[in-house]
């Protein structure tokens, strides 16, 4: 069984440190999933979603995964190549 991470962000300068983490080789990741961009202000999730779009420089697959009403997750549907809803 392979080791679980779990990185959380709470801040700007959090994310970059993941990012500096990631391309630094101190983590490793095959696949990177977010989770919480819904609770970012919209004004604010473009900033987000362009640093955490650079990581796929060191991972296979980006993966934006909110729970919400349906109003607010397809405000996320523009940043995304595929869109599953359930």
């Amino acid at each position: 069984m392979e080791e679980q991470q779990i990185y959380i962000v709470k801040t700007f300068h959090d994310l970059f440190k993941l990012y500096d983490d990631l391309a630094t080789g101190k983590i490793k990741a095959k696949y990177l999933v977010v989770g919480g961009l819904l609770n970012v202000c919209e004004e604010d999730r473009p900033e987000y979603v362009y640093v955490l779009s650079s990581t796929l420089s060191f991972v296979e697959l980006l993966v934006f995964a909110d729970v919400g009403p349906l109003e607010e997750t397809r405000k996320m549907e523009k940043y995304c190549d595929e869109v599953v809803t359930a």
